[in-house]
């Protein structure tokens, strides 16, 4: 899975693909990956679930603010220059710890996902990411769509196609960005978008 390969799939799509027969909104290729054992490196937040996708003075910040802050301090450009494997070609934000130990809580980590030996620098947290096969929908998109009403249920959706299930304790699911999306979306007026999660063998 290259990024030149990725950006091609997306130019070349006319028709939205389907999963299951049905055809999806915004989207123009699935694969599943397999995935070798990974740090993810970055900055991260910890928020109650139940103030998650609510409205009102008491729901959880935004959780674009936190790739906003990524993006002002050179979080990205510090990580890409880190010497090491970058085994993503792009930038994640992954949901993990959902409700751990019936907290309530989940924590969300924006970065890029590096080998797993990779030293972590001073201020930033990483999370280990086992080694796994992943199942990756792309979506390409206009600023102002509704892209998350159909992200992830189509990935569980296209992974019980395959054989495919959701992890227990160690699963995860992601959004990923690949390296060069600002120019891509520059030159044709489309945003892209992988959102993946980790499974296994039903």
């Amino acid at each position: 899975m290259t990024n030149q390969a990725i950006f091609a799939s997306a130019s070349a799509a006319s028709t939205p693909l389907t999963v299951d027969g049905q055809q999806i909104p915004f989207l123009f290729r699935k694969e599943i990956i397999h995935l070798p054992a990974s740090l993810l490196i970055g900055k991260s937040v910890t928020y109650p679930i139940a103030k998650q996708g609510v409205e009102g003075p008491d729901a959880n910040p935004p959780l674009s603010l936190l790739w906003d802050q990524c993006r002002r301090d050179g979080t990205f450009e510090l990580l890409k220059a880190r010497a090491g494997t970058i085994n993503l070609e792009g930038t994640l934000g992954l949901y993990y710890e959902i409700n751990k130990d019936n907290s309530g809580n989940f924590s969300y980590l924006v970065g890029v996902l590096m080998d797993a030996d990779t030293t972590v620098p001073e201020g930033f947290t990483s999370l280990a990411i086992p080694e796994s096969d992943v199942a990756v929908c792309w979506y390409k998109y206009h600023d102002g769509d509704d892209i998350w009403g159909v992200a992830h249920g189509t990935v569980v959706q296209y992974m019980a196609g395959q054989g495919y299930e959701g992890i227990p304790d160690t699963g995860w699911c992601s959004e990923f960005y690949p390296f060069g999306d600002g120019e891509y979306k520059a030159q044709t007026g489309w945003n892209v978008l992988g959102y993946m999660i980790a499974g296994r063998r039903k």
